[in-house]
């Protein structure tokens, strides 16, 4: 589908750019979470950045193309959060600039602009580790927009250069997460194999492939080279193949396959409402005889009636308890990408079939679980904007053109994704406006709710007291990484998170070796529960030889943060405790 009289090539991406800039605004500073994988994603690529080996001297369960280019953005920018905020935000608009092309080609710029337009005012500004300017994962940021990029770039015809573009974005994908590259490997050679296409036109889709698959293959040998089986797997990438069980219960959650009965009542109550605004949408453009007309103002107002309700009246509390919009979307791509394979694909078919099947294939791991509102998952929103150009596609061009009035329907619904996009802003605004403090620190400013930015700020001036030059820092169960990073105090362990199922047997032996061996001078122990691992407690649940460990070599110095120094973690009140190596009692973790 072609649209005419465009004003501009780049006038689609200009709400985009609106919603993307508003969101980071709403939002602003509140990206960085110091004890939920951000320290991971801060101190992993640091230490890389200083010299030493992904996987061998750094744990890391991963590809290692994020590291690698983290590692980059330090060396260059130094340890500095905006250093980090920059690559997220270059992947960010790579994702977003390719998913727009990419639905441009499945449907039209219409659609393309009102889907990325949605997605920016999500996923920039998104809480809980979504948020595309610092993720709870670079590598799986890089990766969507790797496999977003080679998608964009097969959809359309294959230049040279073209083929060289499209493998280094799968070539990306795969290094950065291998089951996203994977995705997006099998949807081109689906797309090759079913396309209307003739030899000739065939072979630069394989090239794609098979050179994208030949330099992940030599990163990974690059990375790999001369590291023991050991360190790969249960304590690196490997693991992922066979997972441990208390990450199975997360991924069960993740879904909603934990408790399948509520999912799917979250998920019919989302299809009713989706059907309920669609047949809305089609009545009303029925009405409508002239653009613009009263008919079409009517709709424009109340839409924006209903926006304005949920997103700052006296219905937020109505949008907080409504389950998302697109929940179910994972399986709707799933039924229509299966749906283009009935026939061969031609060159809409086909960026269609990349579109559907890529967002249906990544968007499994949240199959009745899609959560981007008042519960926000950070997977959910790394697969938001393919499934929101889902469903753009589905509706605004497949859906409109059965409508008698298709070119007033396309505008109605248009209109649902623009006002979608503001509640999206003034949820983010809501959510990150009250309650938080800002810290200032030598790597940059962040914003954190009031108690976790005084413990952090008492901590940092603890450490700047009390730490000598050459002395070491860890900690558990994933808080040492933010201190490191910012205090440019090392790690001498390779484990940067201790979390339940991240060591078997002997990776806690090999870990308790090296706390007598050769511990660090301080171990900090953040109040970070993880129930959703079902092991609630470090050093109660999981992890207790590395406690009792701690206990026999280290001593409680100090405890900020509004819980006793007798709590332990799990307990109501946040605290971050901090031990000395020296003799002492085990106290409570």
């Amino acid at each position: 589908m072609t649209d005419r009289g465009r004003p501009s090539r780049f006038a689609g991406l200009i709400p985009p750019l609106v919603a993307g800039a508003l969101s980071a605004a709403v939002s602003w500073r509140t990206w960085i979470n110091p004890f939920v994988d951000s320290s991971r994603e801060m101190n992993v690529p640091a230490r890389v950045a200083l010299g030493e080996r992904l996987y061998r001297d750094v744990v890391y369960h991963y590809g290692p193309a994020g590291p690698w280019i983290n590692a980059l953005a330090i060396h260059f920018f130094g340890r500095r959060f905006a250093g980090l905020e920059v690559t997220g935000l270059l992947a960010a608009a790579v994702l977003l600039y390719s998913l727009f092309r990419l639905t441009q080609r499945a449907g039209s710029s219409l659609s393309a602009c009102v889907a990325v337009t949605w997605a920016a005012a999500v996923c920039v500004g998104a809480s809980n580790g979504g948020s595309f300017l610092f993720p709870y994962s670079f590598g799986a940021l890089f990766a969507m927009a790797g496999g977003f990029l080679s998608l964009a770039v097969c959809a359309a015809p294959l230049s040279r250069a073209g083929v060289g573009l499209g493998s280094a974005g799968l070539c990306l994908a795969l290094a950065a997460k291998p089951e996203i590259g994977t995705a997006a490997a099998l949807v081109l050679l689906v797309a090759a194999l079913r396309g209307r296409l003739s030899r000739d036109q065939r072979k630069p889709l394989f090239g794609v492939i098979m050179y994208g698959a030949l330099a992940a293959a030599a990163l990974y040998a690059i990375a790999f080279g001369g590291v023991p089986w050991n360190d790969l797997s249960p304590e690196g990438p490997f693991a992922l193949f066979s997972p441990p069980e208390p990450w199975r219960n997360v991924y069960r959650i993740m879904s909603g396959l934990a408790a399948p009965g509520e999912s799917l009542r979250s998920a019919a109550t989302s299809l009713f409402l989706d059907l309920l605004i669609i047949a809305a949408a089609v009545a009303a453009s029925r009405l409508a005889t002239r653009s613009p007309g009263p008919a079409e103002v009517a709709w424009i107002l109340a839409v924006a009636t209903a926006a304005a309700f949920l997103g700052f009246g006296p219905g937020r509390l109505l949008d907080d308890r409504l389950p998302p919009l697109l929940s179910p979307l994972p399986i709707i791509a799933a039924a229509a990408a299966l749906a283009m394979l009935r026939s061969p694909l031609d060159g809409a078919g086909s960026a269609r079939w990349m579109l559907f099947g890529f967002s249906a294939a990544v968007s499994a791991r949240v199959l009745l679980g899609l959560r981007y509102g008042a519960t926000t998952t950070p997977y959910s929103i790394l697969v938001f904007p393919g499934l929101a150009a889902t469903a753009a596609v589905l509706t605004l061009d497949l859906l409109a053109e059965k409508s008698p009035a298709r070119r007033m329907t396309r505008r109605f619904l248009a209109v649902v994704f623009v006002a979608l996009s503001a509640v999206a802003l003034a949820r983010w605004q809501r959510y990150h406006a009250f309650g938080r403090e800002r810290l200032v620190t030598s790597a940059g400013t962040l914003r954190l709710r009031s108690d976790r930015a005084v413990a952090v700020a008492e901590t940092l001036r603890f450490l700047a007291s009390h730490a000598r030059p050459g002395d070491t820092l860890s900690g558990f169960p994933e808080t040492g990484g933010f201190f490191n990073f910012v205090t440019g105090l090392r790690n001498p362990l390779r484990e940067e998170q201790v979390l339940p199922g991240h060591l078997d047997a002997a990776g806690e032996e090999r870990l308790i070796r090296h706390i007598e061996q050769d511990g660090p001078r301080f171990i900090l122990i953040a109040n970070r529960p993880t129930p959703e691992f079902g092991a609630p407690g470090f050093g109660r649940d999981y992890a207790v030889g590395v406690w009792n460990e701690i206990g026999r070599h280290y001593r409680l110095r100090a405890s900020f943060g509004p819980a006793p120094p007798e709590a332990a973690v799990g307990s109501p009140g946040f605290f971050i405790h901090v031990y000395e190596r020296g003799d002492s009692v085990p106290q409570k973790p």
